[in-house]
C-alpha cells in the first residue's frame, strides 16, 4: 500500500502491486479559466494567442543596417582613395560627396540590398519580416480583406454589407 492507496498485500491477487499514477488527472486549479475578462478573450480569439507568434519588423534595426551599408560603402572608398595616393583634401571631399549622394538615395539603396540579400538567400530577419507586412497587405487589398482594425462587432450578420 502506498500512501492509502492500492493493495495492503499484492499477495494472493494475481497483481505485482505496483500502483501508476494518473497521467491524466487535472486539479481543480487548472480547470479554471483564468482569461474569463472579455478583452483578454478577444485579444486571444483575433491571433493574440495560441499559434506562431508574428512580431513587427524593428524600424531601429533596418534604420542601422541602411547607416552601416552607407558607412562601408563610405570606408571602401577611402581604402581605394588610399591605394591610388589621393591627398586629404581630396579624399575628405569625395567621402562626403558618397555619404551625401548615399544618404539621399537611402530608401532606394535599402530596397536594392534587401531585394540582394533575398536572392543570396542571406537574410536578415526583421527585413524580412517587413517585406512579409508588405507581401499580406497587397494580397488583402487584391482579395478585398479587411483589416483587424476596420472590422466591427456584428458585421458578418448585416444583411446590407
Amino acid at each position: 500500500m502506498y500512501n492509502g492507496i492500492g493493495l495492503s498485500s499484492a499477495r494472493g491477487s494475481g497483481t505485482s502491486g505496483y500502483v501508476q499514477s494518473n497521467k491524466f488527472h487535472r486539479d481543480a486549479s487548472r480547470l479554471v479559466r483564468k482569461d474569463t475578462d472579455d478583452a483578454s478573450w478577444r485579444a486571444n480569439r483575433e491571433g493574440g494567442g495560441g499559434g506562431a507568434r508574428s512580431r513587427a519588423p524593428n524600424a531601429e534595426i533596418l534604420a542601422h543596417n541602411a547607416k552601416r551599408a552607407i558607412e562601408v560603402a563610405v570606408s571602401e572608398l577611402e581604402e581605394a582613395c588610399e591605394e591610388k595616393g589621393a591627398s586629404e583634401s581630396e579624399k575628405a571631399s569625395a567621402v562626403a560627396a558618397l555619404r551625401a549622394r548615399l544618404e539621399a538615395e537611402g530608401a532606394a539603396r535599402a530596397a536594392r540590398a534587401a531585394t540582394a540579400a533575398k536572392a543570396a538567400g542571406a537574410d536578415e530577419t526583421h527585413a524580412a519580416r517587413a517585406r512579409k507586412d508588405e507581401e499580406m497587405k497587397t494580397v488583402a487589398r487584391a482579395f478585398g480583406i479587411s483589416t483587424a482594425s476596420e472590422r466591427r462587432e456584428g458585421d458578418a450578420f448585416d444583411q446590407e454589407l
